[in-house]
């Protein structure tokens, strides 16, 4: 009853256009009547147009990325300034701990020269009470009889 049915399988592969980068006004012209036809035209005159907005693009974006270089030139240079301030003050700090080290110590030793004088004076006290001390027994007592 239903015979099978025959198809046919087509392919359609779509078409490409490659643009290059740079093409030449009479180029343009010509892939845009192919693209919109015979009837449009485009001027010398459009097509240096054309160019020089490219152009100024091309111009505007290398200035905009000029921009960005500078701008990152100079906040490297800013974290270079940073870090240099940081390490003076580090330094400044560390300085500072080392004199107050340094009086710490100075102070200690005047404290102990301070101790050694003052137990010396004790001695040299000590030494002349006994002095005293044994001159008070060595007083002999002369008694003279005259008779």
């Amino acid at each position: 009853m239903d015979a099978p049915l025959k198809t046919r399988e087509r392919h359609a592969w779509p078409v490409v256009l490659i643009k290059p980068p740079f093409m030449s006004p009479v180029q343009k012209e010509s892939q845009i009547k192919s693209e919109q036809g015979p009837h449009f035209t485009l001027t010398q005159d459009a097509a240096a147009e054309e160019e020089e907005e490219e152009e100024e693009e091309e111009e505007e974006e290398e200035e905009e990325e000029e921009k960005e270089e500078e701008e990152e030139e100079e906040e490297e240079e800013e974290e270079k300034e940073e870090e240099k301030e940081e390490e003076k003050e580090e330094e400044k700090e560390e300085e500072k701990e080392e004199e107050k080290e340094e009086e710490e110590k100075e102070e200690e030793e005047e404290e102990e020269e301070e101790e050694e004088e003052e137990e010396e004076e004790e001695e040299e006290e000590e030494e002349e009470e006994e002095e005293e001390e044994e001159e008070e027994e060595e007083v002999v007592v002369v008694v003279v009889v005259v008779s």
